[in-house]
């Protein structure tokens, strides 16, 4: 399983494209989706599904136009409606991408196991950002999709529409003692990690664990 990290969109939301042999799927798409487009057509892979570990504006605003040009489906989690659905609670009301309301193809949940034929990846609930965000978490990479939960050094704000401290607490200390050091994580902003990196240098994982 290969993995290519593009930074798209005006927002600056990290985008994911993972492939295996012809097959890929993509995680998030804040815009640009023609550039998705361009890498999928060089490497001759089939969009299978765009999965979205949020509802934010930043980590949908290309997803409609993605679907469009691949035909892929697009899978939210189903706690997630009420930010894809509302632009309002989406955040993306009076920005420079205009209103987005985004109709996904399929809902999960955390505990599903989603394959699209040899990629398989597991879905974690991790509410805090937002009550509906997730985690993607593939063993055979032993790689972890963390979204806007946590970042390199830092975490997600939990001072929007659905956003909770305390649930984000509890997703951080899940995510610390859940997966092992060597777990590589995907943000979905900034440069890749690792969890060993975060537990010592991430102030935030360090209060918590050290309570």
């Amino acid at each position: 399983m290969e993995i290519i990290r593009k930074n798209l969109g005006i927002y600056g939301a990290n985008s994911y494209i993972i492939f295996n042999d012809k097959n890929a799927i993509v995680i998030d798409c804040g815009g640009d989706a023609d550039t998705i487009v361009k890498i999928l057509n060089e490497r001759n892979l089939k969009l299978e599904a765009i999965l979205l570990t949020h509802g934010h504006f930043d980590h949908i605003g290309g997803v409609e136009e993605l679907r469009k040009l691949t035909g892929a489906k697009v899978y939210g989690a189903e706690l997630e409606r009420d930010l894809f659905e509302d632009a309002n609670n989406n955040l993306s009301k009076g920005t420079l991408l205009g209103e987005i309301i985004l109709k996904c193809d399929n809902f999960f949940k955390g505990g599903d196991i989603l394959e699209f034929d040899a990629i398989k990846l597991e879905v974690v609930a991790s509410p805090g950002h937002t009550e509906g965000g997730v985690l993607f978490y593939s063993k055979e990479a032993n790689a972890l999709f963390t979204g806007d939960t946590l970042f390199s050094r830092s975490v997600g704000r939990t001072d929007l529409y659905s956003g909770n401290q305390e649930k984000l607490e509890s997703s951080l200390i899940m995510i610390a003692k859940d997966f092992d050091d060597g777990t590589t994580i995907y943000p979905g902003h900034g440069p890749e990690s690792s969890i060993a990196y975060e537990k010592a240098n991430n102030q935030y994982i360090t209060t918590l664990l050290n309570r």
